[in-house]
Parts: structure tokens; C-alpha cells; sequence
């Protein structure tokens, strides 16, 4: 939702879409270390690239709703 906002040229509404994204992943991944404690690696619902992404095109359009 939050790409197809940007599209759009839906700056603050992509921004909202994409910090709700990274939030709850940044839920699931404390979760899931408070449930498995001892698993070598943390799954991800959202995969590390697509959160990189994310967190990336926050800051980007912040920057760009800055201005």
C-alpha cells in the first residue's frame, strides 16, 4: 500500500504505510526472539531487503515532505 501511495504522489499516507511495516516487524522479530531464544537466526515476516527498503523510503520521504 505504501508503494502504490507513493505512486500516487500520497507522500505522508506511503510514509504512514511504510513506518506501520516497519513497526510490525520490529514487533514480530521481539517476539519471535522472546519465543525462541535459543534459534541461530531471526525469521522475518517482511525479509531484511523489503525492511531496508522501508526504512529507507521513510527517510527519503520525510526528506522530500520537508521541503
Amino acid at each position: 500500500m505504501a508503494q502504490i501511495a507513493e505512486y500516487l504522489g500520497k507522500i505522508q499516507t506511503a510514509i504512514e504505510h511504510y513506518r506501520k511495516a516497519i513497526e510490525i516487524e520490529d514487533q514480530y522479530r521481539a517476539q519471535f526472539k522472546l519465543l525462541y531464544p535459543q534459534w541461530p537466526y531471526i525469521v522475518s515476516r517482511l525479509g531484511e531487503e523489503k525492511y531496508q527498503l522501508a526504512v529507507e523510503r521513510v527517510r527519503k520521504l520525510s526528506e522530500k515532505a520537508d521541503k
